[in-house]
């Protein structure tokens, strides 16, 4: 069984897992599904099964069907349960259409691994979102049965890292090695109109040396939009070793006929990119960080509506430390469906900063196609912007690019490290420094078992870069091996004649970093 949550993704490292797909035999059953994309081109269809198939903890299939004159192959998933719909929701693939009495076959207990091999981007809500979406009628909101469900799951992870020594004019550390875990326990309850979430995730980390700067590959979650919180550590500060804590989800989820209504802690995610969201302010992960399977939780009260079968009304209140405005924010989200492409609208207070935002997911010839935009007003102003492409030129390999333009950078890395305190940097989910850059992808399956990506985020205006390299080890059912390198070139940080850093490059000062892991789901 496929297990996931709400990758970020925020630019960061590709992510390679690989699932098994059921056996099937030939009894007919018939039932009411999900459909969450159409394709014209089947290749494109199967590149974005793989894709999707990691967030959700169910088999995608892919049905092709003739619409008029043309030829479609549909993402599909089901039977619909709320255990799938819970899945669905928390890994920000909300956009979807039921499908009455669709027949499949009945899966065999045997499973057969297969290879598919799926890219995360941690910034970004990962979506179906291209082309040719194919109307199904009668898409209404399925509706909890009067049955109570309870289900415990989670994870463990344990992640060896070896990040090699620093010497410059300013930082002199040696070769430092890490053992990072995690264990996450996740409970969810639904009934007739209620759905109960709890997750909670302990953290043991230890290192061979105590570093002056917290290692960017492990991610303490701090308060950020967050009204209160337990303490991050459960350790002494000052020890080495340190055993950390996260309480990552506490909600309630009413249902009306009219719109969902959620209280509490919970995954908020917009925007239509693949790599850097302009429009996403809640951004959990730096881009090094290794575990960024689940996106962190904000405290809010949210309430979604659908619009018409195709559109959603999307609004919410985020709660920051003491519900201060200034530590908090609140948001209006549209969505929608024309001629095929998906369209996002986001309008949000934060700060006292208020963002205008928009975004489309479309088809561009046999390539996926996004841009979105999002405008800032405020005590700092300014713009930024991600356009792309993806392809997959066969069943096995899928591409993407990105360009991303950052208005809240400078084009001069002698600015970097003044940026860090302002509000863009603080609160505004902004975290690269440069203003322009480039973002290429790739990931390729190996064989049945085995699969490897490479992705790079390269800045335009310091040469500098960060190239990331992972592969994955499907060993055996919902166990899984990963390896990876990271790799940053640029011109390094030095030191001013009154004692003062300086940045020479965005990059150049990161040691690389190789690492391998296991992660076992229940």
């Amino acid at each position: 069984m496929i297990r996931s949550g709400n990758p970020i993704t925020p630019g960061g490292r590709i992510l390679l897992i690989l699932f098994p797909l059921l056996s099937l035999n030939h009894q007919v059953l018939a039932a009411d599904y999900w459909v969450i994309g159409s394709f014209e081109d089947e290749n494109r269809a199967i590149a974005e099964q793989l894709k999707i198939a990691k967030m959700i903890e169910s088999d995608i299939l892919v049905s092709t069907t003739r619409i008029g004159d043309k030829i479609y192959h549909r993402l599909i998933v089901g039977p619909i349960t709320e255990e799938l719909n819970l899945s669905l929701k928390d890994s920000g693939n909300e956009q979807r259409w039921r499908l009455r009495n669709f027949e499949q076959e009945e899966p065999l207990e045997e499973i057969t691994p297969a290879a598919p091999v799926s890219t995360v981007q941690p910034t970004s809500r990962s979506t179906p979102g291209t082309l040719n979406l194919a109307t199904v009628q009668d898409a209404k909101p399925v509706k909890l049965t009067n049955e109570i469900n309870s289900r415990v799951s989670g994870y463990i992870k344990s992640f060896a890292v070896a990040q090699e020594k620093v010497e410059n004019d300013f930082i002199n550390l040696d070769t430092t090695f890490q053992s990072q875990n995690s264990i996450r326990l996740m409970w969810e309850r639904s009934g007739a109109s209620t759905v109960v979430q709890i997750h909670y995730e302990v953290s043991p980390v230890f290192v061979s040396r105590k570093q002056p700067v917290e290692s960017r590959t492990f991610s303490v979650v701090g308060e950020s939009y967050r009204l209160t919180d337990l303490q991050s550590s459960l350790t002494d500060e000052e020890r080495k070793n340190q055993v950390y804590q996260n309480l990552d989800r506490l909600n309630v989820q009413w249902q009306f006929d009219r719109g969902d209504l959620t209280v509490g802690r919970q995954a908020i995610s917009f925007g239509a990119a693949r790599f850097i969201n302009p429009t996403d302010i809640f951004l959990p992960f730096n881009v090094q960080t290794l575990n960024q399977e689940y996106r962190t939780g904000v405290d809010a009260i949210r309430y979604q509506s659908p619009l018409g079968e195709l559109g959603e009304l999307d609004i919410g209140l985020v709660l920051g430390e003491d519900a201060k405005p200034e530590n908090s924010a609140a948001f209006l989200q549209l969505r929608g469906n024309l001629a095929g492409s998906d369209l996002n609208f986001n309008l949000t207070r934060f700060a006292e900063q208020t963002l205008i935002g928009a975004g489309i997911q479309s088809a561009l010839w046999d390539f996926g196609f996004w841009f979105e935009i999002a405008g800032v007003n405020g005590e700092v102003d300014y713009v930024r912007t991600s356009v792309g492409l993806d392809y997959a030129p066969s069943k096995n390999t899928f591409a993407m690019i990105e360009y991303h333009y950052n208005g809240a950078g400078s084009d001069n890395p002698t600015d970097y490290l003044g940026l860090f305190s302002t509000i863009p940097y603080q609160r505004g989910g902004v975290f690269l420094l440069g203003q322009d850059y480039i973002m290429p992808s790739i990931t390729v399956q190996l064989s049945a078992l085995w699969g490897i990506s490479v992705q790079a985020i390269y800045n335009l205006n310091d040469n500098s870069a960060f190239l990331s390299t992972s592969a994955a080890y499907n060993v055996a059912e919902d166990f899984y091996m990963d390896f990876g390198y990271y790799h940053f070139v640029g011109d390094e940080i030095s030191t001013l004649p009154d004692g003062i850093p300086e940045l020479g490059s965005e990059y150049g000062t990161n040691p690389n970093v190789l690492y391998a892991s296991i992660r076992f789901y229940f």
